[in-house]
């Protein structure tokens, strides 16, 4: 029962109407025999993401039973971006029927509302969203608060990474091809005419007066464009500004303040490209999958536990299935990734898998603090240490080992016939 959970969730994950992303209704999945202590596994590949434990059975929501519940946007929600998070709650056995109802009534409103500013590829009667900015450069917009703070959150760390919008809509061009011969011609390595305009767009770009976002009092800004900038697009669609991979981290952020905000904190919502949040104190251990990638494939090396209030932000260059969004694997096993060098446009990662995480902060507030760390050739270990100082604690695998500068968490290593990894605790 639970290999077709999820592979349901698989099946569902890669459609292209991402309406049609939501995992199956509401179900619980809980312990099924044995007086033992639930242990629920975050299984953080992101791909069959979701709440899980050792044996199952699955129930529906609105029984009246305690345990851990799979919560989905209502099914006559439209346009939602639920099809990206999996969001799974405790309820006690004497939170009613109408209790859980209006979780899941909640839990529909905020990815309906996170879709409409962040996700809509159109504009949204009565709003100005991200899609509206994008198409009326040079005009003073008042946008919702939610968007104006994470705009504003880049601006406030100097962080131009949004304004790259042109160069991820190439690459997001390459992910969606079917083969090799079709993802050669958007590859910047592989075609010099694709290097030369993500060259140009580059140089223009990274000069503030070729476009810039200006903020004034009210949720109000203005995109400001160059003429030359814009001339620059030729016959592609312009794009200035673009969330890319970060914009799950905000979305996330949103959902998890709205859920706590009503007073719904038993939950852990986590999306499959690599954020989650766990709202409280869990009712159970959570585990957490640590990843390496071999020079044969990616493994599963151990598991972080934990119980506390979290958010956590795992980041890989490589795909775990063929399909996986953000990605292109060719033939020949070279991958290209969502992960950009801002001066050259070519992929770059610090390393495999890092994952960082932090009682203290959002995800979305992570990301902006790791951003300079992991967009890098190297692993910069001062870089490290310093975002421990900013309450961001630090997990990865190196040279056969899981490194962490966590002293209090929890890491189980899994037995391994060629060589389990050894903890290594870091400053």
């Amino acid at each position: 029962m639970l290999n077709l959970f999820l592979e349901k969730v698989t099946m569902k994950r890669y459609a292209k109407d991402k309406n049609l992303l939501t995992p199956p209704p509401v179900e619980q999945i809980e312990v099924s025999h044995k007086n033992v202590k639930l242990r629920v596994i975050l299984f953080v590949s992101f791909l069959v993401l979701a709440i899980i434990c050792f044996s199952v059975v699955l129930t529906i929501l609105l029984r009246v039973q305690a345990g851990w519940f799979s919560v989905t946007p209502n099914p006559s929600s439209k346009q939602n971006c639920g099809g990206e998070f999996v969001f799974t709650y405790y309820f006690s056995k004497d939170q009613d029927k109408k209790y859980r109802q209006n979780v899941a009534l909640k839990y529909t409103d905020a990815t309906e509302y996170a879709y409409k500013v962040f996700y809509s590829s159109e504009e949204i009667e009565g709003m100005n969203n991200l899609y509206s900015l994008n198409a009326h450069p040079g005009e003073e917009l008042e946008i919702p608060a939610l968007l104006y703070r994470a705009l504003k959150a880049f601006d406030d760390a100097n962080n131009r990474f949004l304004y790259y919008a042109p160069i991820y809509a190439v690459y997001q061009e390459m992910f969606d091809c079917e083969n090799d011969s079709d993802a050669e011609k958007l590859d910047p390595t592989k075609n010099e005419q694709i290097k030369a305009y993500i060259d140009k767009m580059i140089a223009l770009v990274s000069n503030p007066s070729n476009v810039r976002i200006e903020f004034s009092e009210g949720n109000v800004v203005k995109l400001v464009v160059s003429d030359e900038y814009k001339a620059a697009f030729g016959d592609r669609t312009p794009v200035y500004i673009d969330f890319f991979w970060t914009k799950n981290a905000f979305a996330i952020d949103y959902i998890a303040n709205t859920m706590l905000g009503e007073g719904y904190e038993k939950g852990v919502i986590s999306s499959y490209d690599g954020f989650t949040r766990n709202l409280s104190e869990s009712h159970d251990d959570l585990q957490a999958n640590v990843f390496d990638k071999t020079a044969k494939e990616p493994i599963v090396v151990g598991r972080m536990a934990y119980k506390q209030k979290l958010s956590v932000v795992m980041l890989k260059d490589y795909q775990l299935a063929k399909k996986e969004e953000g990605y292109y694997t060719y033939e020949d096993g070279t991958v290209r990734t969502h992960f950009i060098d801002a001066t050259s446009g070519e992929n770059v990662s610090a390393i495999g898998t890092y994952t960082a995480y932090s009682s203290s902060k959002t995800c979305a507030e992570i990301v902006l603090d790791i951003l300079p760390l992991y967009l890098a050739p190297t692993l910069d270990s001062n870089k490290v240490a310093a975002l421990k100082g900013n309450g961001i604690y630090s997990l990865y695998c190196k040279d056969g080992k899981i490194v962490s500068n966590d002293a209090s968490l929890t890491i189980n290593p899994i037995e391994r016939e060629n060589g389990t990894y050894q903890v290594q605790r870091i400053g």
